[in-house]
């Protein structure tokens, strides 16, 4: 039987990342993101939100579908594809962005941006990847 929280909680993530896209394309400002106020954004912003989308509906399908047998394999290997990425990506920005507030990167001054990766942006990346891993591993091989 396959789990179905993964899928429900990796396309949440998915969707709701995108609802952000979207507001941020449409104009929108939270203050929490370094590029919001750039121009120019907005179909790159509408880019992503179609990306996270897609990886939101594989999610679902894995969720509610019972009978995944001649799909499985793609779908696992897509989540396990973004479940890497996303918690590499998550780790780097975390990780990367700790060093940089701690000081421990000469010559590299942090500033507020940093901090919002640290503490936000970071741990959101990594959160997306390690659902999308928890989705393969419910599509592993029986």
């Amino acid at each position: 039987m396959v789990r179905r929280w993964p899928g429900w909680a990796a396309a949440v993530w998915a969707f709701g990342f995108a609802g952000l896209n979207v507001f941020w394309a449409l104009g929108g400002r939270t203050g929490l993101h370094p590029v919001e106020d750039a121009m120019g954004i907005g179909p790159v912003n509408l880019a992503a939100a179609a990306i996270k989308v897609l990886l939101g509906a594989i999610a679902l399908v894995v969720a509610v579908r019972r009978d995944l047998r001649r799909s499985r394999p793609a779908a696992r290997g897509i989540a396990l594809g973004v479940g890497v990425v996303l918690t590499l990506y998550g780790l780097y920005e975390t990780v990367g962005n700790a060093l940089v507030v701690a000081g421990a990167l000469p010559g590299v001054e942090a500033g507020p941006n940093h901090v919002h990766y640290v503490w936000l942006w970071g741990p959101i990346w990594l959160l997306g990847g390690l659902l999308h891993l928890a989705v393969a591993r419910t599509l592993r091989p029986r």
